[in-house]
């Protein structure tokens, strides 16, 4: 399998994407000699999705060097899940620009299947909640309101696609532990925590299931301990199942 990441900052904090990796290689029902996972990850700090696109939002931009790094990888390989995520304000202060984006990017790459990121709102005390005016459970459920309507156009438009709820998860693991620091101290970009949290979500909907007794492999394998494996699996899980209930 082939897993594609494009995003900003929300993915290579904490090397997300090598943190779903990690979580594969623990997972025993994947370890077959002729079952592999590959994944890349073609990210820059700031990154609008829209930038990889020609203006009419219908190809790659030839002339973008990410967007060139993006033909590239598809000239060698079958991208089997494509995850995208998004500049962290943009699906609320620009809805549709983003859903045009994502969209137009489904369409560009053609994965079996797209995932979109949903991110968090940014923590109490930051500056752009009180720009907004909304609180940070507000706020990721308005982001999390505009990546669904992104999945919906995709699949409109003929391509798979699910929302991976990792702003809901950071919700649900705020309500369930919140002695669990999930934010880095900017209120933005998260910590290893919150990454490994955002991790699991993303491994959940694409894989279905976590590996077999995570919460015990957790200590040795990302220096977390039980306790607060467990209760991120059980956020990481209630987001899934529940995601369109998370308020």
């Amino acid at each position: 399998m082939n897993i594609l990441f494009i995003g900003n900052s929300y993915t290579y904090c904490n090397n997300l994407p090598g943190l779903v990796h990690r979580l594969w290689e623990l997972d025993s029902t994947n370890k077959t000699a002729d079952y592999k996972l590959n994944i890349e990850s073609i990210t820059a700090g700031g990154r609008r999705l829209y930038n990889n696109l020609t203006d009419d939002r219908i190809g790659l931009n030839p002339d973008d060097e990410q967007a060139a790094r993006i033909a590239e990888y598809l000239k060698n390989n079958k991208c089997d899940v494509l995850v995208l995520q998004e500049q962290s304000l943009l699906p609320i202060t620009e809805p549709d620009n983003f859903i045009a984006s994502a969209a137009g990017l489904a369409a560009a790459i053609k994965p079996e299947r797209t995932i979109l990121y949903a991110t968090w709102g940014r923590n109490e005390g930051s500056d752009t909640l009180t720009e907004l005016g909304l609180t940070t459970d507000e706020m990721t459920s308005r982001l999390y309101a505009s990546y669904k309507a992104a999945a919906e156009q995709i699949v409109k438009n003929g391509y798979a696609c699910d929302v991976s709820p990792a702003g809901p998860a950071f919700t649900a693991a705020r309500r369930i532990a919140p002695e669990i620091v999930l934010y880095n101290p900017d209120c933005s970009h998260p910590s290893f925590t919150g990454s490994f949290l955002a991790a699991l979500t993303h491994y959940l909907t694409i894989f279905g299931s976590l590996p077999a007794g995570l919460a015990e492999l957790t200590p040795a394998s990302f220096e977390l301990d039980t306790d607060t494996s467990k209760k991120l699996i059980s956020a990481a899980e209630y987001a899934v199942n529940h995601k369109d209930e998370i308020k």
